[in-house]
């Protein structure tokens, strides 16, 4: 079957928006990336099995983006399928008593700061500034502050290698710095701890962090946040150890070290995958040489 009337089949048997080689540019923060072979808008669970089993028959690759913050595909593209869940079913946000909300992947953490915020709920508020999804969020335990996500999780809902939707309580979850076990199947739902506080203070510490976050990050021109992992059992952050190898403003094509923050590589206007990759390659050759550190990824490669 060629590869239109193999699109062809998928769109008749699924109820989801579908785009045929839809820009990956158009989705990341970097602003960076080919044509997918699928974007999906997922509109709910029966349309993700769907997907997943024709990607399965078909032995076609599948991969989630939610927000697009923490990922560097290839100007060539992406020969799979794509999935977002930022639909209905999946922002779904509801508060379970005063002490949990139940959260669905597809919102965003500024929805779910927001929501918090009005409801006078603490705990989540480290996500102040922080982008992408819920679900993406959690599968990474993204944080700030010294605070991650994953604090916060008290069950999933999951939908996992067999396809199985099963729930996994925290015992169940194996959260690291900006990791976790949850890699191969994909988040549905989320349970967050959360606790009444006081509402002015709230919104203070969250005023905080943002301006914090205006002032040492690079938020103005197209990045993907943190390109790597801060070292384990480092005394220096990557940031730090970049910095002092005197990288910040090394620039290969139109990608660039930020001279704000050494960590973030940010698109100048034109910039391709292979100036990314480039100087990604540049930097941990030089951090290396320096000062004996391997630095880790902390975005995705989608190839």
């Amino acid at each position: 079957m060629d590869p239109q009337t193999l699109r062809d089949h998928l769109s008749e048997q699924i109820q989801s928006t579908m785009l045929l080689d839809e820009p990956l540019s158009r989705h990341t923060s970097l602003r960076i990336g080919g044509p997918a072979w699928a974007w999906i808008w997922v509109k709910d669970l029966e349309n993700l099995l769907k997907i997943l089993q024709f990607s399965k028959e078909e032995n076609r690759p599948v991969t989630l983006m939610g927000g697009g913050c923490n990922i560097l595909p290839k100007d060539k593209g992406y020969e799979g399928i794509v999935l977002n869940l930022r639909t209905p079913f999946f922002r779904r946000m509801e508060l379970g008593g005063e002490t949990t909300l139940r959260v669905g992947a597809g919102v965003s953490l500024e929805e779910l700061v927001a929501f918090t915020r009005r409801k006078g709920l603490g705990g989540l508020e480290m996500m102040t500034g922080v982008p992408g999804t819920v679900g993406g969020a959690i599968a990474v335990n993204a944080g700030s502050h010294d605070r991650s996500i994953g604090d916060q999780v008290e069950e999933i809902v999951f939908l996992n290698a067999k396809k199985e939707v099963v729930r996994l309580r925290k015992g169940e979850i194996h959260f690291e710095y900006r990791a976790s076990n949850l890699a191969n199947g994909i988040i549905l739902e989320s349970k967050l701890k959360v606790a009444p506080v006081n509402r002015a203070q709230l919104d203070e510490q969250c005023r905080q962090f943002l301006i914090y976050k205006k002032n040492t990050q690079d938020l103005v021109r197209p990045s993907a946040g943190c390109i790597f992992k801060n070292p384990k059992n480092g005394h220096k952050t990557s940031g730090e150890l970049i910095d002092l190898s005197g990288l910040k403003g090394l620039r290969i094509g139109d990608a660039q070290v930020s001279e704000k923050h050494a960590n973030f590589i940010v698109n100048l206007g034109h910039a391709t995958s292979d100036h990314v990759f480039a100087l990604i390659d540049r930097v941990r050759q030089r951090v290396k040489k320096d000062h004996r550190c391997e630095l880790e990824l902390e975005v995705r490669l989608l190839a």
